[in-house]
């Protein structure tokens, strides 16, 4: 450890006086004696927040319970790598404290909040290792393989990402706190539901929810990254009823208007982009034609407006993360495209590709 000038006892050519060194000490390490009664070391400290969402609140308390972080010197090759679990909380008061040498470092961060369900999947990290490029530090969503196509139909663990470049970690001593790590979450839950106008019952046995998705990995910068075609499907799917105290337990007869009248589906996604090419498809199985067939992304920001703390396209793809669309049919599953509920906002859908959604 490089002690502080006013703390170096010996000095060229003479030692300096006990009691003089002594007070040097005290004075420049804060009361603290160096060798066996203390010393002035150096702890620094990283914090996080997760106020990128629709509330511009604070949640990193609440929804992340899994750290991981990497430190990276100017060549960009990790020097560092800490990974903490912490219980979720009312009050952000959680910090990291890294032991590295001072210096400036860029830094990267993927964590993890909780699923309510028991085989949530986890993106997967790489490039995890001391020594490793910081471009070879990525996220990917595991995905199940069947006769040449690639589904997810997990829930997947929420991923947050977050970095910082070029910071100073001093020279000096003390608890040093680093300017908090901010965090995006990338991914997103999204609740779709098909109503039918007419209360006829619909058999989600009969439906196939489909999003096409290309988003599986994300970089470093939190870009996408890859170019692997695969599709999400509902990791729940449920009746759902015209009276909402009605569960499968308890509906009757036709006569008794207990019967099913819709379906809900729920699917876990990684995180949308402004562009993306995501086509989300509903349709009875073995029909040739679908109910329905839109691109997501351009949907969902059709309500952007209604939410000012958004300051572009991404940024509110990027708040908003619990996202709910309701379609609506016939009984004869036609699909009226005069209304739609996204967001629980009701919109009229323009003709598809002739809206400039924005950046």
């Amino acid at each position: 450890m490089k002690l502080p000038n006013s703390c170096r006892f010996l000095m060229k050519g003479f030692l300096l006086p006990a009691a003089i060194a002594a007070a040097g000490c005290l004075t420049s390490c804060d009361s603290v004696i160096f060798d066996d009664q203390g010393d002035c070391s150096v702890h620094y400290r990283l914090s996080f927040k997760y106020t990128n969402n629709i509330l511009n609140a604070d949640a990193f308390c609440s929804q992340v319970n899994d750290v991981n972080v990497a430190l990276y010197d100017g060549s960009g090759n990790m020097v560092y790598k800490k990974t903490e679990s912490r219980d979720l909380s009312d009050v952000n008061d959680f910090f990291m404290e890294v032991d590295v040498a001072p210096g400036r470092y860029d830094i990267v961060a993927w964590c993890e909040g909780p699923s309510v369900i028991e085989d949530a999947v986890s993106f997967s990290l790489s490039g995890q290792n001391i020594g490793d490029a910081i471009q070879s530090s990525t996220a990917t969503l595991p995905l199940t393989e069947s006769d040449g196509s690639y589904f997810s139909n997990k829930d997947i663990r929420p991923l947050f990402y977050g970095s910082l470049n070029n910071v100073e970690f001093p020279d000096t001593y003390g608890v040093i706190d680093i300017e908090p790590i901010s965090l995006t979450r990338d991914t997103n839950h999204l609740t779709i539901q098909l109503q039918n106008m007419n209360g006829a019952p619909i058999d989600p046995a009969v439906l196939e929810v489909e999003l096409e998705g290309s988003n599986s990995t994300i970089d470093y910068q939190n870009q996408l990254a890859g170019n692997v075609k695969f599709t999400y499907t509902p990791w729940y799917i449920r009746s759902t009823y015209s009276d909402p105290e009605m569960t499968p337990e308890t509906r009757q007869t036709v006569a008794d208007g207990n019967l099913p009248n819709g379906v809900q589906a729920e699917i876990s996604t990684g995180r949308f982009m402004v562009g993306m090419e995501q086509q989300l498809t509903i349709r009875i199985k073995n029909a040739e034609e679908p109910i329905l067939s839109i691109p997501l992304v351009q949907y969902l920001l059709l309500v952007r407006g209604q939410y000012q703390q958004a300051v572009s396209a991404q940024d509110y793809l990027d708040r908003y993360v619990d996202f709910s669309i309701v379609f609506f049919i016939d009984e004869a599953y036609v699909w009226d495209r005069s209304k739609i509920f996204i967001n629980n906002w009701r919109v009229v859908p323009p003709q598809q590709g002739g809206i400039d959604y924005g950046a």
